[in-house]
């Protein structure tokens, strides 16, 4: 990562007007066409590669499919880069027609190439070449009766200031091959095999006494400093000032010189040496480009001569009768030069157009290029969109049945949105002429975004559906061998220092006028979201876990938990910046509190070997029980977060926990989502059993400084509310925090780095209603009562669940879970150095340990729990906390809630003696069948059952009254009641599954002690034998359905508990032919797989016959494939 050296001095974030701008700025909707000209007609799509003067021969638009040239005009505007910066001036709408010149022959019509020329302020010219397209595109059609032509304007009459020269360009550049895989910029020529290249150059028309201005750009990757020995026409040109390339350093792809310089030339030719030394390493030594800039006559060369003036009046010598001059500046809009034939031979004229003017003179005689032919086009109508949509998806065609699957989860959604999609492919042809340009998706979602608002209903999300490219047209050699279609995308011109490049989405979201020149300032008016599959099925695995997680997720007090994970070193600022999501998030507004915070500050933890092994553990346990939000502020790569292996790379690829996190990532590079592999963070997202939902993170370097801006903007947006009072959907909430910390004064453009990889309008699991604590015994919980709560107490607390307004839902029946955790307390971290940066201690506050954790009942929405606390807590007069989540048994609805109103302190000397220890109702390793003396595998599975009159002490407060496991009477496990979860019925018992490190062949001994919240233990002791590779048991396949009527989903039970199954499932009919089959890997819940779902019908996608057919499984774990026995299962008719 990156270090932003700049102090920034923040005030509070204020969010107001984040949402939505003041003032919205929109084109006029009489800015679109009403309806596009590709909707009726035939059309023929072609292209150019040059700019000038082109010839469409007859004999062409009739093996085109067209009758003759009378009707068939030309259409777009061809291949020069449209720029980022969208206003009514450089806007073109639709597919403008072009002005032509019609004979039997054929068609004559201007046409831009990819190449433009760029005047700076002392007037000398360099080119850029389109970075979305090779060449420049035009459509003809047949659809108008009358076709444009060019009229004639200005004076034909000579003039004594008249311009008889002009300053003739010529450009070289080779597109062959990017130094780093991110930025427009590609490069040519490679001098590491062939040091020394001849460039010759023809310089037509030199005025004798010209000199001529060079520009030349070179990039090298070297480890030490090169040089470049330049020679004209043979003469060394270099002498003492050699142009010199410094070595490379940092992450920088490579470094890259212009070097200009004034030549004397005589004669007409050019023959430039290049010569690069070097006496380093050299990894890379590539021409960029060449520009050419001299005086020359301004004279007719026989075909078309271009050129450019800054005078109205004007001489063209050599020209007779049949050469026409048109001014080209407005390519849309030519005009003809009424011209005046000159006593030597040339033309004269005198524009009424001041300012620099472009033109081209012709000869219908001549020959001039023509147009390749590209593909016919059939008719479409993005322009006649009437109905304006609160969500376009724009997809690739392969994913476009999955886009149809998202869009209905919308459509048919809560919030009924109105769902457009579009194959990304027809927008091109109306929004860009043709090229495939970013601007294109973006210029659409303008269109849809400024009618919309016209009607006061404006678009709201745009999903792009399809992976990115850094490769926009399709050169790098890799990226071509990439077997997947992929979407345009925005990338910096720059890509080779490693501050400055990157590539963002946000360019779609800034639709207001005159935006897209100042990242960080632009507003962004939508929610922009990607998911980046690359095939059909990943797509629709992906789909199908949205799905899961909107309607199927678990509920439980998972959804509200938010884990913060720092990195250590840069003088603890990764630690700070995630202290102030917390602190931003609790202060954004009342629903803050609600949020319970768990930390993982690897600076906090021992380094063994250079690995953070227990903030691993910690972290890992945390996303298994799960967290709706994980946060992750620090050092980072594509494949990995934290040089201390909090992430590594086997990790992002092995991550099979059932609830998904949505992750934010302020670090760098974790989301560079456009190259040739898969970015970590899309790896976790389109994992279809595990990893996270969603991600926001960087897809390049991110500065330190200014992450800590967005970071802080995000923990305020996670907890607003939109309009109709329900959380905000995940790209509202990106969208939110980057409008807050927009700038206007050419601040960083840092938040443009991150994008949203998920769909934008999909909301968090984090429930809108809220479960209130409103008393303790009787006691009323306010931040001024200061309700305190005594060791062995029996307390009752009561509350109700209520709306965003506060007001109770008395509809509201279902159940509450309920966890107390113990006053918070204060760490300060190691501060050790780290990552070559200074360390710093630094303090933050954690909840304390878990308390208790129990159920109760919601009816008519309201509850009450009664329960006895533990008898030892820390008695630190701090606020504890009780975290809610309740969950209705009848609706949709859930609610969540976190109190920190109370105390846990003092000890209750009045409570009741209890002498009844606790019961162990069962205990086993792995699966129901072990029998004491038992054989295990290496890495067991702990599983028990507890229970006791009163209460489980899970408090880790006291000394010897933890729970715990117990290895051969010599080494102790004090984290049991982590893994510790409370009876549904809401009873004082629960389940242990406590999962047993590696552990040696032979025999072991295991004791679990359980304490009640008395100070009453019990024991229980198994023996078993640990053998390395012990082969897994598969005891059951079994359905949940016979006879199936719909679908029927498979299990196989086996004694392997939460390990990763691959299964695959086999149906054969009675003669045992293969009917249907389907394979499967998952993470096993306990001691079964997950469910293998028939839908009944054979593997062409028919409904079988009803009948008897026979099911079997192949399961595979841990290395070990089992076959089970097969067995049989009925289906039914429709």
């Amino acid at each position: 990562m990156a270090t932003n050296i700049r102090i920034i001095f923040i005030a509070i974030i204020a969010f107001l007007g984040t949402i939505y701008p003041a003032v919205t700025h929109a084109f006029s909707v009489d800015t679109y066409a009403p309806a596009s000209a590709l909707a009726s007609g035939r059309w023929v799509k072609i292209s150019v590669s040059t700019t000038g003067m082109h010839f469409i021969p007859a004999s062409s638009l009739r093996s085109w499919g067209f009758s003759g040239v009378e009707n068939v005009a030309v259409y777009g505007y061809g291949g020069e880069r449209i720029p980022d910066l969208l206003n009514k001036t450089n806007y073109k709408d639709d597919l403008p027609e072009v002005q032509t010149i019609t004979t039997a022959d054929g068609i004559y019509f201007y046409a831009k190439g990819p190449m433009k020329w760029n005047r700076s302020k002392d007037n000398r010219f360099t080119h850029t070449l389109n970075p979305f397209s090779t060449v420049g595109y035009y459509f003809v059609s047949d659809i108008v009766s009358t076709k444009r032509t060019v009229e004639a304007e200005g004076e034909a009459r000579e003039s004594d200031n008249a311009a008889t020269t002009y300053t003739a360009m010529i450009g070289h550049e080779l597109d062959e091959v990017y130094l780093s895989q991110s930025g427009h910029m590609m490069f040519g020529e490679d001098f590491r095999y062939t040091p020394s290249r001849n460039f010759n150059f023809s310089l037509p028309s030199k005025k004798d006494d010209s000199t001529v201005w060079m520009s030349l750009s070179f990039a090298t990757k070297t480890t030490s400093v090169g040089y470049l020995d330049l020679t004209v026409n043979g003469e060394n040109i270099s002498g003492n000032s050699r142009p010199t390339i410094g070595a490379t350093t940092g992450n920088n792809a490579a470094n890259r010189i212009v070097s200009r310089k004034e030549l004397s030339i005589e004669g007409t030719s050019l023959d430039l040496g290049i010569t690069y030394s070097c006496s380093g390493v050299v990894n890379a030594a590539n021409l960029d480009a060449i520009d050419l800039n001299y005086t020359a006559n301004l004279e007719h060369n026989g075909t078309q001569t271009q050129f450019t003036l800054n005078s109205t009046a004007a001489k063209l010598a050599n020209a007779d009768g049949n050469v026409t001059v048109w001014d080209v500046t407005d390519p849309l809009n030519i005009v003809a030069m009424n011209t005046t034939a000159t006593a030597d031979g040339g033309l004269a004229w005198v524009n009424s157009y001041t300012g620099w003017r472009n033109y081209v003179a012709w000869n219908a005689s001549s020959s001039f290029p023509q147009p390749q032919y590209v593909c016919a086009v059939p008719n479409q109508n993005l322009h006649g969109i009437t109905d304006t949509p609160d969500m376009l998806i724009l997809t690739t065609p392969v994913l476009a049945s999955q886009a149809e699957r998202i869009a209905n989860l919308h459509r048919n959604g809560p919030f009924k949105l109105n769902v457009l999609i579009v194959d990304h492919n027809l927008v091109f042809d109306e929004f860009t002429s043709g090229m495939r340009d970013v601007n294109a998706y973006r210029r659409f979602a303008k269109m849809l975004y400024d009618r919309g608002n016209a009607a006061g209903k404006p678009l709201r999300y745009l999903l792009l559906m399809g992976r990115a490219t850094f490769d926009n047209r399709g050169l790098d050699r890799e990226m071509q061998s990439l077997n997947y279609p992929t979407m345009a995308t925005w990338q910096t011109d720059d890509g080779l220092y490693e501050n400055t490049t990157f590539c963002s989405d946000d360019i779609m979201a800034f639709l207001e006028d005159d935006s897209g020149a100042s990242p960080a300032g632009d507003y962004c008016s939508i929610a922009v979201g990607r998911i980046p599959a690359r095939t059909a099925q990943e797509a629709s695995d992906y789909v199908d876990k949205m799905i899961y997680y909107q309607n199927s997720a678990e509920r439980d007090l998972w959804r509200n938990e938010v884990m913060l994970v720092a990195d250590n070193g840069n003088v603890g600022i990764h630690m700070e910046q995630a202290e102030s999501f917390q602190t931003a998030a609790l202060a954004a507004t009342n629903d803050g509190k609600n949020l319970y915070f768990d930390k993982v500050y690897i600076d906090a933890f021992p380094l063994v070997g250079g690995v953070c092994q227990d903030a691993r553990k910690r972290q890992f346990r945390l996303l298994d029980n799960g967290v709706m939000w994980w946060a992750y502020i620090g050092h980072g790569d594509p494949a990995r977060l934290s040089s201390e292996g909090i992430l590594s790379y086997t990790d992002v690829n092995n991550m099979y926990q059932r609830k998904y996190p949505m992750f934010y990532g302020a670090t760098c590079s974790f989301q560079k989502w456009d190259g040739p592999s898969l970015s970590g963070a899309e790896i976790m997202a389109l994992n279809p059993r595990g990893g996270v939902i969603a991600s926001i993170s960087a897809t390049r370097s991110a500065l330190i400084t200014e992450n800590g801006r967005l970071t802080r903007a995000m923990g305020q947006a996670l907890m607003r509310r939109d309009d109709t009072g329900l959380m905000l959907p995940i790209g509202e909430i990106m969208r939110t925090a980057k409008n807050a910390i927009r700038t206007t004064n050419g601040g960083s453009d840092n938040r443009t780095r991150y994008s949203l990889l998920g769909d934008p309008a999909m909301r968090l699991v984090l429930p809108s209603n809220r479960v209130v604590l409103e008393s303790i015994n009787g006691e009323a919980v306010t931040p001024q009562t200061q309700v305190t709560i005594m060791a062995r107490q029996t307390i009752t607390a009561r509350g109700y669940v209520a709306d965003h307004t506060g007001s109770r839902i008395s509809d509201f029946n279902g159940s509450l879970m309920l966890n107390i955790h113990d006053a918070e307390y204060s760490t300060t971290s190691t501060g050790i150095f780290a990552d070559d940066t200074e360390g710093k201690p630094v303090t933050f506050d954690e909840q304390g340990s878990l308390l208790y954790s129990g159920r109760t009942q919601v009816v008519n929405g309201e509850w009450e729990l009664t329960l006895t606390m533990p008898s030892e807590v820390t008695h630190n007069f701090r606020p504890a906390a009780m975290n809610l989540y309740a969950t209705s048994s009848n609706t949709e609805m859930d609610a969540i809630g976190c109190n920190r109103d109370f105390f846990v302190y003092g000890f209750d000397t009045s409570a009741a003696p209890d002498t009844l220890a606790p019961v162990v109702e069962y205990a086993y390793l792995n699966h129901p069948s072990f029998t004491n003396g038992g054989t295990v595998n290496e890495e067991p599975m702990f599983m028990a059952r507890v229970r006791d009159d009163v209460g489980i002490n899970l408090s880790s407060a006291g000394v010897g009254h933890q729970m715990t496991l117990k290895l051969d009477n010599n080494r102790s496990y004090s984290d049991v009641s982590l893994y510790y979860t409370p009876a549904s019925d809401g009873s004082p018992a629960g389940t242990i599954n406590y999962p047993l490190p590696t552990l040696s062949n032979g025999t072991h001994t295991l004791t679990l002690r359980v304490w009640d919240t008395s100070g009453n233990s019990t024991s229980h002791t198994l023996d078993f034998f640990v053998k390395e590779g012990a082969r897994p048991q598969v005891f059951d396949i079994y359905t949940d359905v016979n006879p199936a009527v719909t679908a029927a989903n498979f299990y196989i039970s086996h004694d392997r508990p939460d390990a990763l199954a691959s299964v695959t499932l086999s149906i054969y009919d009675m003669m045992g032919r293969l009917v249907w089959s389907a394979a499967d890997t998952d993470r096993s819940n306990l001691s079964a797989t997950a469910p293998i779902t028939w839908n009944l019908t054979d593997l062409g996608g028919n409904r079988v016959p009803r009948g008897i057919y026979l099911y079997r499984a192949t399961v595979k774990i841990d290395g070990e494939e089992i076959t089970s026995e097969a067995k049989r299962i009925a289906v039914t008719g429709r």
